[in-house]
């Protein structure tokens, strides 16, 4: 989403101050905790699939508009004007969300191998 409104517009686009954090992780190191879990996970247990810290959301975007080719240009949208055209979906985008996958390391053997979601943005799979 990130990508797309820097090519669209350029400028990568953002609800809020940008300075909640998200946590990410690749999609291959998540299916590998997936089957971590279901080969070594007691019954009940719960564990984050989080890769290392939580980034702020203006870092995730300037990473998303360097890599779409936008020189790293950000747009942050107030709140209530995302609301208009986003609904509640603009309230999930301002969260400050931070998760920790160490229990999954520690428990599980988990190990994610990918690069940071700040360095896949701006030079591997999302860029042009």
């Amino acid at each position: 989403m990130f990508a797309q409104s820097a090519r669209d517009t350029g400028a990568t686009r953002y609800v809020g101050d940008g300075q909640n954090r998200w946590p990410f992780v690749d999609v291959d190191d998540l299916a590998q905790l997936y089957v971590l879990a279901l080969e070594k996970a007691p019954p009940g247990s719960v564990y984050h699939g989080a890769h290392g810290a939580s980034y702020r959301v203006h870092a995730v975007a300037e990473a998303a508009s360097i890599g779409a080719g936008a020189k790293g240009k950000t747009q942050a949208s107030p709140l209530d004007e995302a609301r208009k055209t986003m609904g509640g979906f603009a309230d999930a985008l301002v969260l400050d969300q931070q998760v920790s996958g160490e229990k999954a390391k520690r428990e599980l053997g988990w190990s994610p191998r990918a690069a940071s979601v700040l360095e896949d943005l701006k030079t591997g799979s999302y860029t042009r």
